[in-house]
């Protein structure tokens, strides 16, 4: 599961996302569509603890992302799937959809 609360996030000299909120339950599927520069990729940087927001709260699997150290977030990052444009080039086959 996945919950997004108040996402900011700065970059360089613009905020690049304001006010984000987004849940998502176990087994749902979600797309994340929109403009070049309009914030998908700089939202996804911060969903899987990338990059720390610059306010807000981020939640993966009832773990918020603010307080993991470096190696629990690349664990964490072992347990998530991101599929960017190249679908076929972005999934892990031993992965499954739960």
């Amino acid at each position: 599961a996945l919950r997004v609360t108040a996402l900011r996030a700065d970059h360089r000299s613009h905020r690049a996302v304001h006010h984000v909120d987004l849940e998502v339950r176990r087994s749902e599927t979600v797309a994340l569509v929109g403009e070049s520069g309009a914030g998908k990729s700089t939202t996804l940087d911060r969903i899987i603890a990338l990059t720390a927001p610059d306010s807000g709260r981020v939640e993966v699997l009832g773990q918020d992302t603010a307080a993991l150290t470096r190696a629990a977030a690349r664990g964490l990052r072992g347990r998530v799937q991101l599929v960017l444009q190249d679908c076929a080039a972005s999934l892990d086959p031993r992965m499954t959809v739960a």
